[in-house]
């Protein structure tokens, strides 16, 4: 008789104002302490991982802000200098 293989399936849903951050890493690790309760030929994964897209988005924000704070700083300072020297 052949092994029959059982497939289990969760959804995490997060509430409203939550850290995605904090709560995907919570997931993980509450998955990684599961898998030690689970049989040796059990495996487990995640079908969806927005944590790469979180820190993309955080890279880029903080690049374009910083850019548009020095731009605003440079900027600042010409028109001091030009009003100074008047």
């Amino acid at each position: 008789m052949a092994r029959r293989r059982e497939t289990v399936a969760g959804i995490v849903v997060m509430r409203d104002g939550m850290n995605a951050l904090a709560v995907i890493d919570g997931i993980k690790k509450e998955t990684a302490e599961t898998k030690s309760s689970l049989p040796p030929e059990s495996r487990s994964s995640l079908a969806y991982d927005r944590s790469g897209l979180i820190h993309t988005s955080i890279e880029t924000l903080q690049r374009d802000f910083s850019k548009k704070l020095s731009s605003s700083a440079s900027s600042s300072f010409s028109s001091c200098f030009i009003s100074a020297r008047r």
